[in-house]
């Protein structure tokens, strides 16, 4: 049965050093993990941290906490009225910089561990317009500047921000789209392979697992292209966005109808920690994570390549003493 229990974004009846003391408890621990909205892979991030914890540290739970995910979770994992909570890189990134949304920057955030490194970037074209327009990468599209309209991740959502850099690294804003007799779409991943299906937008473009299954269903309906993108542009952007470049293989994640390799960028999630958690705690929560890692992998099929290797890779963020003293001594980190 599943322990994993739903939360509001705010700790009921917790002040913030109450919410640290939870953190500080253990074992058993009794703490919330910050994620982001309820029945996505964050969600199932949270259970399997929950029963990893649990294995480790019989009677702990661990509760997910919705959120409006990783821009919502650092502030309250800063101020410590949030223990624990999932950040994308590049969300961590504009924290630890002080960028929109952020007036300054959050500079008490630590790593506990790296969860995954493999949310690609998706540039896809209905086939149908592709080859109305004679479209096959990113570079034809800015040549021929058509009536593209574009679905893009809604507003504040870091892999929107992503989308949005790519093109601008190849030279388009989304007015510029829209002065091409366009529109831009700002819609969530599952509305985006609706408004696809309907025909209602030309081009999906955003950050997602593979296979994903929005996708997949879209496939089944439209044909689709994958349009590559320049190495100079997509490095440009994997730079600002602390990501990086990955070649995408024909055929790769069961996607039949993906012909020829293509390049993206990809980005991943960290799970995070005040840096004023007590060194015990952040030793025994890194070390059951990755002791039980097989709980993390099996809630979820895009959780299956997760590595205790992986989970030792720096990121933006300085790794918790408490962290890097137990990955050191699993020979994980240097």
């Amino acid at each position: 049965m599943k322990r994993l229990v739903l939360a509001a974004l705010v700790l009921v009846g917790l002040s913030g050093t109450d919410a640290l003391a939870q953190a500080q408890s253990g074992p058993p621990y009794r703490m919330n993990v910050g994620g982001a909205s309820a029945g996505g892979l964050w969600s199932a991030l949270g259970l399997g941290i929950d029963q990893a914890m649990a294995a480790a540290y019989p009677g702990s739970t661990i509760t997910y906490q919705t959120s409006g995910g990783g821009f919502a979770n650092m502030p309250l994992i800063s101020k410590s009225q949030l223990p624990i909570g999932l950040a994308l890189d590049t969300e961590l990134d504009v924290a630890v910089k002080g960028e929109d949304p952020y007036k300054e920057p959050i500079k008490n955030l630590r790593q506990l561990v790296r969860l995954y490194d493999w949310q690609v970037n998706y540039m896809l074209l209905t086939k149908d317009f592709a080859d109305k327009h004679g479209i096959r990468s990113m570079a034809d599209l800015v040549a021929k500047k058509p009536p593209v309209k574009v679905g893009i991740n809604r507003r504040g959502n870091a892999t929107g921000k992503i989308s949005m850099m790519l093109f601008e690294a190849m030279g388009v804003t989304m007015a510029d789209i829209e002065k091409w007799g366009g529109q831009v779409v700002y819609a969530a991943s599952g509305e985006q392979a609706t408004l696809m299906m309907d025909r209602r937008i030309d081009m999906i473009a955003n950050g997602l697992f593979l296979p994903d299954r929005s996708i997949l269903q879209a496939t089944n309906s439209v044909e689709m292209v994958w349009l590559d993108m320049p190495e100079d542009a997509l490095k440009k952007v994997a730079d600002q966005t602390a990501g990086a470049t990955t070649v995408i293989k024909a055929g790769a994640g069961g996607y039949t109808w993906l012909k020829e390799d293509v390049r993206t960028t990809k980005h991943g999630a960290i799970l995070l920690a005040n840096e004023s958690m007590d060194d015990a705690t952040a030793y025994n929560i890194t070390k059951a994570l990755v002791t039980n890692i097989d709980k993390i992998r099996s809630q979820n099929k895009a959780m299956e390549a997760l590595t205790a290797q992986l989970m030792a890779v720096p990121t933006v963020t300085p790794f918790h003493p408490g962290a890097a003293k137990y990955l050191k001594e699993a020979g994980l980190l240097k």
